[in-house]
């Protein structure tokens, strides 16, 4: 169900995400005092989610963030790396995914006149 966290292995998580209202999952992995989160996801359910994983992990030394890509679904709760309790952070995106940010907007096609 949507925002449920399923423990997959010792110190691996995944937060459900909604995948007919376009809402992926996203994954938390703690390997020692490194935390990753491959993406955040978007809305007040998977946030809830993910910041109750990271409170019951507690403090580490370094928190990641990786995005797969820049879309919304995937990128909603980054905001969450500030969040994180870790000494220090990173936040990376894939090569492929970053023209979802750099690309400027396009307009709709212009229908016919």
């Amino acid at each position: 169900m949507h925002g449920d966290i399923v423990s997959l292995a010792k110190d691996l998580w995944l937060v459900l995400g909604d995948m007919p209202a376009d809402v992926p999952n996203v994954l938390i992995y703690r390997k020692g005092d490194r935390l990753y989160l491959l993406d955040s996801g978007a809305g007040p359910i998977i946030r809830a989610s993910i910041l109750h994983v990271l409170h019951d992990i507690g403090p580490v030394r370094s928190f990641t963030l990786l995005n797969s890509h820049g879309h919304a679904d995937h990128v909603g709760n980054n905001d969450v790396i500030r969040l994180a309790q870790a000494k220090e952070t990173h936040h990376y995106i894939a090569k492929q995914g970053w023209p979802c940010w750099t690309r400027p907007p396009t307009s709709p096609p212009s229908s016919p006149r």
